[in-house]
């Protein structure tokens, strides 16, 4: 009864209610503020806040899919093709990327599914982006989860990793935990 009655007493303080107020408003800007200042970019330009958001996902649930074997082997293939265009290709000096449509309605809606894909195929602690895919021979399969078990094993053993057998077990069996096709 005596809490209850010394937090009633603090409460009817206006001081109290004021910093309250103040402290609500303030938290609810801090959480409202990646929302506002979110952006994405298409062909027009920059979409920023809310429909920036929307945006992104309706993107997203475009490309929702499993990822099996024959879906990365053919989106593999997809990107290869756009690169055989010459005129879909810009380089700046060290790499090769595609431009105008080729890129907005190529890569643009799948871009982190793309890096996803490239960085599957590439050394330990090196990323690449889409623009590595047309170097990969894919004739015979792309073999992706096999390639991300190598990539894992790989890191695992790694010297600079310093991994007891333990540790190195229980990362096996939480990747074992993962269902495939992702």
């Amino acid at each position: 009864m005596l809490v209850k009655y010394e937090f009633l007493k603090i409460l009817r303080k206006k001081s109290t209610l004021i910093v309250m107020t103040i402290s609500l408003i303030v938290t609810g800007l801090l959480f409202g503020l990646p929302i506002m200042q979110y952006q994405t970019y298409n062909q027009n330009g920059v979409i920023k806040g809310k429909a920036g958001i929307a945006y992104e996902k309706e993107q997203y649930a475009n490309f929702s899919v499993l990822l099996s074997e024959e879906y990365i082997s053919e989106t593999i293939r997809e990107v290869q093709k756009l690169f055989e265009k010459p005129d879909n290709i810009v380089y700046d000096g060290n790499e090769q990327f595609l431009i105008g449509d080729a890129y907005w309605n190529g890569i643009a809606p799948r871009e982190k599914l793309l890096r996803l894909i490239a960085n599957t195929y590439s050394n330990p602690n090196e990323i690449l982006g889409y623009n590595n895919l047309p170097d990969l021979d894919i004739t015979n399969g792309a073999f992706f989860y096999q390639t991300m078990n190598e990539k894992m094993e790989t890191l695992l053993n790694h010297p600079s990793h310093m991994l007891s057998n333990e540790q190195k077990e229980y990362w096996r069996n939480m990747a074992s935990k993962v269902d495939t096709p992702l």
